[in-house]
């Protein structure tokens, strides 16, 4: 079935939609989304669609992806989307105007952080690099690229929560800081490219988003949790869960971010998170097995469990900036847990 076809999925989008501040500028605007088969990326393009459905918005929507068939596969035919196979590390040949470009394309799991390191590096920076040439040269009104609070790195001991100005340190010399370290020097790309030539980018500070519309090869711990409980297995950890994180629905992520990118100074970063949706790895999955009916349990790493796990311990993002533009989250962690359990489930 189609994710679209699910009630509650869709009800998410219709909130998501009702959320994002000025969500009416992007009527009649051309889109285009890197990395549109992903959870981020999904999530708006659906967004997107519901737009052109139900409201009638007449937005062009360029969906990019290493493979059209996962394009189609996951969207369908829609007049107002056009499906492009690209690899972002590539040069674009696109001779056409666009508005908006939301570059959501990366490994953002473990598995092919650790696998993949060098191709993890280079969609964040040579990817970027060429969506900022392509947006300069298309007259494109900006480019939102979607970083991670991981750009924190590890903090100092006690630290609260992390403001957009805080720079933490992070191991150069480790093979994990690939993720970091590029979405680091991606961030100053934009904004050098907007000092130097003028075009305008806006950063986005991802928390650690979870939803129903994730893709097969993620596995993410977040990605593992869900899948026990849906399949009624006991949720497994491989370490103490005690790291602490800002956690967030994908309803809400992608209304933040949609709301950046209309609404935030140019050349500046925002961090987008739920304020109330700060727990340990552990409570997490102690909720999710709660609201499955099972339960969590420890289990030693393996070496590769051990090579994949990020070195932050905390990542609890302050979310005045985000706030200051007009924006609030609409779901609680709780709602965020109960819906992605029962989209996954009618799936």
């Amino acid at each position: 079935m189609n994710i679209l076809q699910n009630e509650i999925y869709k009800k998410d989008i219709e909130t998501a939609i009702e959320s994002t501040i000025d969500i009416e500028k992007l009527y009649g605007t051309s889109i285009m989304i890197t990395g549109a088969t992903g959870l981020v990326g999904s999530f708006i393009t659906d967004m997107l669609i519901c737009l052109n459905q139900e409201k009638n918005a007449n937005i062009t929507i360029y969906a990019v992806s290493r493979s059209a068939g996962r394009i189609d596969a996951r969207f369908g035919q829609h007049p107002f989307l056009i499906p492009l196979e690209q690899n972002v590390v590539a040069p674009f040949a696109f001779g056409r105007h666009l508005d908006y470009i939301i570059h959501a394309a990366s490994n953002a799991y473990p598995k092919a952080m650790n696998e993949e390191p060098v191709e993890t590096i280079m969609a964040n920076i040579q990817g970027t690099q060429n969506l900022l040439e392509m947006g300069k040269n298309c007259g494109a009104k900006r480019l939102l690229f979607i970083s991670s609070g991981e750009v924190y790195g590890k903090c100092s001991e006690g630290m609260g929560k992390f403001t957009e100005d805080y720079a933490g340190y992070i191991d150069s010399t480790n093979p994990r800081s690939c993720y970091p370290q590029a979405k680091r020097m991606a961030e100053t790309l934009c904004v050098s490219y907007q000092k130097e030539y003028g075009f305008e980018s806006v950063i986005a500070r991802l928390c650690h988003t979870f939803g129903p519309n994730v893709t097969s090869k993620d596995n993410r711990a977040t990605v593992q949790f869900f899948n026990n409980a849906v399949n009624n297995e006991d949720i497994v950890l491989k370490s103490a869960g005690s790291q602490t994180r800002s956690y967030q629905y994908i309803a809400d992520s992608a209304s933040a971010l949609l709301t950046i990118m209309l609404k935030a100074e140019a050349g500046t970063a925002t961090n987008v998170a739920n304020s109330e949706s700060t727990i340990t790895i552990r409570r997490l999955a102690e909720k999710i097995a709660e609201a499955a009916g099972t339960k969590a349990i420890i289990e030693a790493p393996t070496e590769t469990d051990l090579a994949e796990r990020t070195f932050i311990d905390h990542q609890v993002l302050d979310t005045t900036k985000i706030e200051e533009l007009g924006w609030t989250n609409a779901f609680s962690l709780d709602e965020g847990i109960r819906n992605t359990l029962e989209i996954l489930k009618a799936r």
